[in-house]
């Protein structure tokens, strides 16, 4: 569990019922209520949630949540050549990564730093992986709506992969190891 003043992180358990919750997208709204659990039982995906203390300290407001998954980015030639230094080999074609499958937060608590805040406990789960399994980058397939937020976090277009014509995504990657400003 990780906290700062605001907000507070755990663990999503159907242990309860998951509270309501609104995003303003009806696939995110009902992925939490009717998919996270199944997801996380058959080893898929695990789904954080973002709650506001309740004045007592106690969990409260369930504010959003961030689903995740293990990846794999398939690199272009010139993204090989550009992530060598970084990495001190030759050419890696295939890069491990953890997949940011869902980001959602409600309609009343967007734009006040809680999807900031799920993104720090995703790049936080990432670094942990690379001493068990590996893993150097923090990836997502980002809404139209959302690249500008993805973009002023650093993240970058996977050239790999071409945006499909019709996709309402376009697939997204983070080097998870150089500082960024954000995780403060």
């Amino acid at each position: 569990m990780a906290s700062t003043r605001r907000f507070e992180l755990k663990a999503h358990q159907l242990t309860c019922e998951v509270p309501p919750f609104r995003c303003g997208d009806d696939g995110l709204d009902s992925f939490l209520a009717e998919n996270a659990w199944d997801y996380q039982e058959l080893g898929i995906a695990t789904t954080y949630l973002a709650t506001l203390r309740t004045p007592t300290g106690e969990s409260g407001i369930l504010i959003g949540y961030v689903t995740l998954c293990a990846d794999a980015v398939v690199l272009g030639t010139g993204e090989r050549r550009q992530l060598r230094p970084k990495l001190g080999f030759s050419h890696p074609q295939v890069v491990p990564a953890l997949k940011v499958a869902r980001l959602a937060v409600s309609r009343e608590r967007q734009k006040t730093g809680a999807g900031t805040f799920l993104m720090r406990l995703a790049h936080a789960l990432g670094l942990g992986m690379q001493s068990s399994v590996g893993c150097r980058l923090l990836t997502v397939d980002a809404y139209e709506s959302s690249l500008g937020f993805y973009t002023r976090l650093g993240f970058q277009p996977n050239k790999a992969v071409e945006r499909r014509e019709g996709s309402t995504t376009a697939s997204m990657r983070l080097d998870l190891n150089p500082p960024r400003d954000w995780l403060e």
